[in-house]
């Protein structure tokens, strides 16, 4: 009965079929559930570790300093130019002939000191006319007072009415003369105009191609043209300038001729008026004393003869240096001509360009220091003298004068040179060191501590870079805050901190 009986594991091995598969498929069900078990014990774990890593971050070392108001300086570097404070320009007070010129650019002259003298032909002649004059004025003074014969009486009546006659043409042309000027002077002005138009309309269409020429959209050539014809355009202008000048001077001196024509028809008149009534009633006292008064006029007629004789020698009023002289030996010269530029060193204007933006910023007295790329070895102190009250419409730029009394012996009208200005920043509120700014994004910020200890991230605005401190603003600053000024680079808003330099 034993040997009959089978033991119950292998019964139903033998008596069923083996399926291998369904162990494996229960197998990887089983390693999958434990691993996610496993992975959510360990994950668990690996999460409250990191929380308390975080939670456990020792704070940040820091160093702090009280921050306080202050105020920047910002360094302008300035560029201009040397201009003579006093200089003179001489000219010619007579017209005439250039002769001799005794005075060379870079001659240094003193007051009374010849520089040229023109020809004297025409003053010798109106000088001799004057004499000529005055003569008869006193030939005439002599014979009133002696007394005229009845035959001088027919002839001083034939001499009255001529100079009558006379009296009334030159009259005559001295309002037709003044009525013509003011049309010459018109169509002068309106040349100018034309002219001014035409120059800032070829000025505009310069600015535009040198504009389009630039992002390449007209030629070089277009930009030739057109800087061309602004050219012409401008000599136009100045060409119509001088013709209303000219126009004005001619005006000026056709009304002196008429007018001098007629006060000597008039003088004429008056003269054989006098002489026909000391002839009919005797000479008096009155027109003995008229004939005195012509003969002082004839007197000084002669002396403005002599006066003109006596400027063709020009000489200078001033003292300095030739800087300028553009007449030669036959050069005719006009009334007011330039003769000579003369300088004077011993007083020095720096002329300096400052930008548009800072308008309104320098004030007389601020401090410049001058320097000149011809003076390597040369630096001046000096202070701003004046401030030019517009803008140059071309550069954006404002003049400032800054005036050297204290000349160097090399420095010279013209020369180039460069300043530095110290100019106050008007927003900033504090000065602080570089370290303390730190970079978010493209916002400069702050960090301060808070009451809790903390850093407190506070947005700024730099006003100044001055190089190791910086100037900065903002509302939410006040004086008195414990400010961070080394390692903010590492801090964020709420971030725990220790004050490494407590003392402070």
């Amino acid at each position: 009965m034993t040997d009959s009986v089978m033991p119950p594991a292998i019964a139903p091995q033998s008596s069923q079929p083996s399926r291998p598969w369904l162990n494996i498929v229960v197998g990887m069900v089983l390693l999958a559930t434990g691993g996610m078990a496993w992975s959510m014990i360990t994950g668990q774990g690996q999460g409250a570790e990191t929380a308390s890593a975080v939670a456990a971050l020792p704070p940040r070392p820091v160093e702090v300093t009280p921050l306080q108001e202050g105020s920047a300086t910002q360094i302008l570097e300035l560029i201009g130019d040397v201009e003579a404070a006093d200089q003179a320009t001489v000219r010619s007070q007579t017209s005439g002939t250039v002769m001799q010129v005794w005075v060379e650019v870079g001659d240094t002259v003193t007051p009374g000191q010849p520089l040229a003298s023109l020809d004297t032909a025409d003053q010798e002649i109106a000088l001799a006319e004057a004499r000529a004059a005055l003569a008869t004025a006193r030939s005439e003074l002599e014979r009133l007072e002696t007394g005229t014969r009845p035959e001088v009486i027919a002839q001083r009546q034939a001499e009255l009415r001529a100079a009558q006659a006379r009296e009334q043409e030159a009259r005559t042309n001295v309002i037709n003369v003044a009525a013509l000027l003011p049309d010459l002077m018109a169509q002068r002005q309106a040349e100018l105009e034309m002219a001014k138009a035409a120059e800032v309309e070829a000025s505009d269409n310069l600015d535009r191609t040198r504009h389009l020429s630039t992002e390449g959209a007209l030629s070089q050539r277009n930009l030739i043209e057109a800087e061309s014809r602004a050219t012409a355009a401008t000599s136009d202008r100045l060409r119509a300038a001088s013709a209303l000048a000219i126009q004005q001077t001619e005006n000026q001196q056709s009304l002196s001729r008429a007018r001098a024509s007629l006060d000597a028809a008039t003088s004429e008149r008056l003269r054989i008026t006098a002489l026909l009534a000391e002839a009919t009633i005797g000479p008096r006292q009155e027109e003995i004393d008229a004939q005195r008064g012509l003969v002082q006029a004839a007197q000084s007629a002669v002396d403005q003869a002599q006066l003109a004789l006596d400027r063709a020698v020009i000489t200078t009023e001033v003292s300095g240096v030739v800087s300028d002289r553009p007449i030669h030996v036959g050069d005719y010269v006009d009334l007011n001509r330039n003769i000579a530029t003369i300088v004077n060193r011993d007083r020095l204007d720096i002329f300096l360009d400052v930008p548009e933006r800072y308008s309104g910023q320098v004030e007389p007295g601020m401090a410049v220091t001058l320097f000149a790329s011809a003076l390597p070895d040369w630096s001046g102190d000096a202070t701003v003298t004046g401030v030019v009250p517009t803008t140059d419409s071309a550069s954006r730029r404002q003049r400032i004068r800054v005036r050297l009394n204290q000349v160097p012996e090399r420095l010279l009208p013209g020369m180039a040179i460069t300043a530095t200005l110290d100019l106050p920043a008007p927003d900033a509120q504090f000065v602080v060191s570089r370290d303390a700014l730190t970079r978010r994004l493209d916002q400069w910020v702050v960090f301060v501590v808070d009451d809790a200890g903390q850093a407190e991230e506070i947005s700024v605005e730099l006003v100044t870079d001055l190089g190791q401190e910086v100037a900065i603003a903002s509302p939410d600053l006040t004086p008195g805050q414990t400010l961070v000024t080394k390692g903010g680079d590492g801090l964020s808003d709420g971030a725990a901190i220790q004050i490494i330099n407590p003392t402070i």
